[in-house]
């Protein structure tokens, strides 16, 4: 073999090992995007229809709640879902002694 061709085998095989890297980090891309917050839009209205939040409620104890109904996610995304469904006008919010409390509206 000629030096000629061993330069041209050592080229393909780190392209190859480019390619394999850069598809790994694509995949770690994929793996670590956002979840959706609609499951835990959907626990919250699950909260909101059996008349949880018919007096004011504080996060600690909206969370608290989540877990006894065993609906609570690890992953979720409770304080944006809260803040969609107040900006939906689902919930209103206050702040009481330097906490959020979340409402029906």
């Amino acid at each position: 073999m000629t030096e000629l061709d061993e330069i041209k085998k050592m080229l393909n095989n780190h392209e190859d090992r480019i390619s394999r890297l850069e598809s790994k980090k694509d995949v770690k891309k994929t793996t670590k995007s956002q979840p959706p917050i609609d499951d835990a839009i959907e626990s919250l209205n699950d909260l909101i229809d059996n008349s949880y939040f018919d007096s004011p409620r504080r996060y600690k104890d909206i969370l608290k709640q989540l877990k006894t109904n065993a609906t609570f996610s690890k992953d979720g995304k409770y304080k944006t879902a809260l803040a969609e469904l107040v900006k939906n006008k689902k919930l209103e919010r206050r702040q009481v002694e330097h906490q959020w409390e979340y409402k029906k509206k």
